[in-house]
């Protein structure tokens, strides 16, 4: 383990010099051609960084000292623990009100950490194995399978491909600062956040420097290391915590990871299903690393583990700009968690904040230099949406809550139960509060508040304490894997997990993870139409179309990025586009994107009536010059497909049916 650890920080502090070096040449606007030409500069420093940081190691330290009654699992803690969540949620199940299930929920935290009386506070393993053990590398072999083989489809995939294809067809401008999914002139990025990003500019340099395939490296390099950095540290942290049962514990969470990827915004998604996105990675490696680091700083204060404390945090906002805020809260939280009146404990806190305080000066230099788009809190839901849009809206919230609300007495050691009970309380004091929701989402998140939950793992917690409590109501051994076993079973049996058939799940090797036919459709367009040409279709064809260098100039791509961009378009303009594409996509007009860009345009004082899509078609011909728009495709079936097909024969455009959608072009020389 002491290898795979080194190498995992290795490759972390490397990306954390590259992500400074990026952000040195970013904000101070330089161009990707003058990031291109001085590379071998930040891979030389990310080298020797990677080179320090594996002949160092990590340093061995002690256990700290048992306390009576210290590594036993008491039966009677754990039962009563589940008894008294299960009371809870069931109020909450009968009341229907999160305030009341709030309240009653601090009251059981505080009394709860009251009872267990002062001590140690911290994990309760600090010592790394030398001999690796063959089952973390199957977990790290198997997950790593999975999240590269699992065909999934995701729409935030065209925007960062279109970074990459932006800085590669356009080397002399400024790093990040233009839009190139729209062709709009001058049209500033959606949000000046994505500044932050070295990911991408790390990707668009090996494609230019090394000539690599694209899909590759975003799809099975990138992914391939991601997953099983992340495991190394997963069951790194569990050791910490319960050291004689990590390994069950680790298949108990990669199981339960399984059950909450059917649905996109749950945690689970987040882990392993779309590796290629940064915010993946950030959940998926960067919170489990801090979660390991920020530990072991408040029990040794090593020098090495401060340092990869702050690489860790440095390279979360190279990774997406949810890092900006969720590393310096995931690390605070856990640190916080440590507090006691003694001086040392405190200067371990203030340590830790001080380590990730660069992703924070990163946001505050964002703030203070360019413009920012205010936070979209009219579509903020309550703190209780947020809980479930994570936990899930149906039984999966009911079970998981107890088992979250009882980890700490699961766990065998004094001082990881004061540790996981008091992190516990100050994430409902903190993240869980409803009063505090509005708050997160104007100065943090906007509408996103559930973003904030990737600070605290609550899926690992769960399954700690799922883990816990079948090892605390048996004697024998093999009981440690009836949780990871009856979790896989019973989750395929019911069809609830990815691997379920009923969910219907491709796998392959190295797939692009695209959507078709419609990607087919916009590599057509994208070869027959120049970059100042115009195309009008729905966002699984015209968000993918962006992703080709040269590409035409769609009307709309996501309902979402013209939310982003409002600041930057006038109302009619706006307005035209919200009804063009309604018109070719009626189908998605009831989305939730659809829908959240209607409320926008109201709030700016106009108004999407559907019924206005008539006047369009009527006034297509004059709309279609003036936008020269040169490509139109719907569907087949649509709405609106007899009368576009109708409109677009007589303005000379030539028909290219493919499978299920009308594809119209126009001809070359009309």
């Amino acid at each position: 383990m002491v290898l795979l650890e080194r190498i995992s920080a290795s490759l972390i502090a490397g990306f954390a010099v590259w992500t400074v070096f990026v952000h040195i040449l970013t904000f101070t606007e330089c161009s990707f051609e003058t990031l291109a030409k001085w590379s071998w500069l930040g891979f030389l420093g990310a080298t020797v960084a990677c080179g320090f940081i594996a002949k160092t190691g990590a340093p061995k330290r002690p256990i700290p000292i048992k306390e009576k009654g210290d590594d036993i699992y008491d039966k009677k803690m754990v039962l009563g623990a589940i008894a008294s969540a299960l009371g809870l949620i069931l109020v909450y199940r009968w009341t229907s009100n999160y305030l009341v299930f709030w309240f009653l929920t601090i009251t059981y935290l505080a009394t709860a950490r009251w009872l267990m009386r002062s001590g140690q506070i911290g994990i309760s393993q600090t010592s790394i194995k030398d001999t690796l053990n063959p089952a973390v590398l199957i977990a790290a072999i198997f997950v790593a399978v999975y999240g590269t083989t699992r065909s999934g489809i995701n729409l935030d995939d065209p925007f960062q491909v279109n970074l990459i294809v932006g800085l590669l067809e356009h080397p002399s401008w400024p790093i990040l600062r233009f839009d190139t999914m729209h062709r709009i002139p001058e049209l500033p990025i959606m949000t000046s956040a994505y500044l932050s990003l070295t990911l991408e500019p790390l990707q668009a340099i090996l494609i230019d420097k090394l000539g690599a395939n694209a899909s590759t490296l975003r799809h099975l390099v990138f992914p391939s290391i991601v997953t099983s950095i992340g495991i190394v540290y997963l069951y790194l942290f569990i050791n910490s915590l319960t050291p004689r049962w990590a390994v069950p514990t680790l298949f108990t969470f990669i199981a339960i990871v399984l059950i909450f990827a059917t649905d996109f915004r749950m945690m689970g998604s987040f882990y392993w299903e779309y590796l290629a996105a940064g915010k993946q990675i950030l959940v998926a490696m960067i919170i489990p690393a801090l979660l390991w680091y920020t530990s072991r700083v408040m029990v040794t204060a090593d020098a090495r583990e401060v340092v990869l404390l702050a690489s860790t945090a440095i390279s979360a906002p190279g990774l997406t700009p949810n890092g900006i805020f969720v590393a310096p809260l995931a690390a605070g939280l856990l640190a916080l968690a440590h507090l006691t009146p003694d001086r040392a404990a405190i200067k371990r806190i203030l340590l830790v904040a001080g380590c990730v305080a660069y992703p924070l000066a990163i946001g505050v230099l964002i703030l203070l230099t360019t413009h920012v788009t205010p936070s979209e809190v009219l579509d903020i839901s309550g703190i209780e949406g947020d809980l479930r849009t994570v936990l899930g809206w149906d039984w999966r919230f009911w079970a998981a809550t107890p088992l979250l609300l009882s980890a700490w007495a699961a766990l065998p050691h004094l001082s990881s139960r004061r540790l996981i009970l008091s992190w516990t309380l100050i994430f409902f004091l903190t993240i869980a509060n409803p009063a505090l929701d509005t708050f997160w989402a104007r100065y943090l998140t906007g509408n996103l508040n559930w973003r904030l939950f990737w600070a605290f793992p609550i899926l690992l917690l769960i399954s700690v304490a799922l883990h816990g409590v079948i090892r605390a109501l048996s004697i024998r051994r093999w009981m440690q894997w009836v949780a990871p076993a009856s979790v896989v079973i019973g989750s395929i049996a019911m069809g609830i997990s990815t691997l379920a058939p009923v969910h219907r799940q491709a796998f392959g090797w190295h797939s692009d993870r695209v959507p078709m036919p419609e990607y087919e459709i916009a590599k057509v367009l994208g070869g027959k139409l120049r970059p100042s040409d115009g195309v009008l279709a729905p966002n699984t064809i015209s968000a993918y179309l962006t992703t080709f260098t040269g590409h035409p100039r769609p009307v709309i791509t996501r309902p979402l990025y013209l939310i982003h961009l409002k600041k930057h378009l006038s109302l009619p303009d706006l307005t035209q586009r919200a009804l063009l594409y309604a018109m070719v996509a009626p189908d998605q007009v009831a989305g939730g994107e659809f829908q959240n860009l209607v409320r926008h345009i109201e709030e700016l004082g106009g108004s999407v009536n559907l019924d206005q899509r008539e006047v369009i078609l009527e006034n297509l011909d004059s709309i279609l010059q003036q936008r020269d728009i040169r490509a139109v495709a719907y569907q087949r079936n649509s709405e609106f497909a007899r009368q576009l097909d109708r409109v677009l024969a007589d303005q000379d455009f030539t028909n290219i049916p493919l499978s299920n959608y009308q594809v119209w072009i126009k001809q070359a020389n009309s």
